[in-house]
């Protein structure tokens, strides 16, 4: 992965804790007051990538989309995305009524979702939704294993897509465990407004591809 951002110096404001799988865990500290700017697809791909230290990204894309029907001011999508063996994770940020709750946050897969508890490196505990679909139930050769929440006014998804997502939800399973999805999902900077740092970060990264999916 550290070739991916080859020239990449980044500037880490938060906390590592120890995963299950005896690996380190980060997470991001809540900046607070600091100055936010508009996220690009770049940006979110950069905080991505500052989980994922110890796994072997082979690619690193992303694209910026619109929603007609959200007006042409709230109806942006930022969508990133990291290879890691056959399988590849995506984080997306997009408008959501702030009004939506449980399974609703997983839209037309709704009846894929249950709630779960994700607890961050203080502790805190915030709800949010695993949203499961092995292949064979998608119809297709690949399956979805991932995690939804509403932070404010955007849906922040956190998803594995590949052919070897299980029928039951086995966290070990998967090329990326369940307290690093964790730690992406509560990210406070993958958002619709992060920090400008990591916007300068995105544009640094080696490599980049400007798409989501098929890297």
């Amino acid at each position: 992965m550290r070739a991916i951002r080859s020239a990449l110096v980044a500037v880490l404001i938060g906390s590592v804790v120890a995963g299950c799988g005896g690996g380190e865990v980060f997470y991001r500290a809540d900046p607070g007051d600091v100055e936010r700017v508009p996220a690009t697809p770049r940006a979110i791909a950069a905080a991505l990538l500052d989980h994922l230290e110890d796994e072997d990204v082979a690619a690193v894309g992303g694209v910026e989309e619109l929603l007609p029907e959200a007006g042409p001011d709230g109806g942006r999508v930022l969508i990133a995305t990291a290879r890691i063996a056959d399988a590849e994770l995506s984080v997306s940020v997009t408008p959501e009524d702030p009004a939506t709750t449980g399974a609703a946050l997983c839209g037309e897969l709704a009846e894929h979702c249950r709630d779960a508890v994700a607890t961050d490196a203080a502790g805190d505990r915030t709800p949010y939704q695993v949203l499961w679909q092995p292949a064979d139930r998608a119809g297709s050769d690949q399956g979805t294993a991932g995690m939804v929440l509403l932070r404010g006014e955007s849906r922040v998804s956190v998803t594995l897509h590949g052919p070897e997502i299980p029928r039951g939800v086995e966290w070990t399973r998967l090329p990326v465990g369940r307290t690093v999805l964790e730690s992406i999902l509560l990210d406070p900077a993958i958002a619709a407004e992060t920090l400008p740092e990591l916007v300068d970060d995105g544009e640094r990264i080696d490599g980049f591809v400007d798409r989501a999916f098929g890297l």
